[in-house]
């Protein structure tokens, strides 16, 4: 099944070398790109914050969901994090996800 949608890297990755992009996004070539703690951070957010609008999990659980979804991206980097840059990131995250549904309703308002 192919992706609905690209991300913002894969797209940067097309532009910059369509070659590049198959071989990273498509064959998945080890080497191509591993991640590092702003990927997993981001994955991390966007997983935490998919699940809740898709009503998979409730406000009170968003700090303990990314919390463990940050932990699982970071078993998968090839990098090393170091464990008090790691609880930065993990406490921001947590702060970001308690906060994100009242921008995006000020945003976009109610029923977006």
């Amino acid at each position: 099944m192919t992706n609905k949608y690209i991300s913002f890297s894969q797209l940067k990755n097309w532009v910059k070398c369509p070659f590049y992009h198959k071989l990273a996004s498509i064959d998945k070539v080890e080497g191509s790109f591993s991640g590092n703690i702003y990927t997993a951070f981001g994955s991390a957010l966007h997983e935490t914050i998919e699940k809740h609008l898709e009503n998979e999990i409730n406000e009170a659980e968003l700090k303990d969901y990314f919390g463990r979804a940050f932990g699982k991206e970071r078993k998968l980097l090839v990098e090393e994090i170091q464990d008090n840059h790691f609880e930065q990131f993990r406490s921001q995250g947590e702060n970001l996800v308690e906060k994100y549904k009242a921008k995006l309703d000020s945003y976009f308002g109610e029923g977006y």
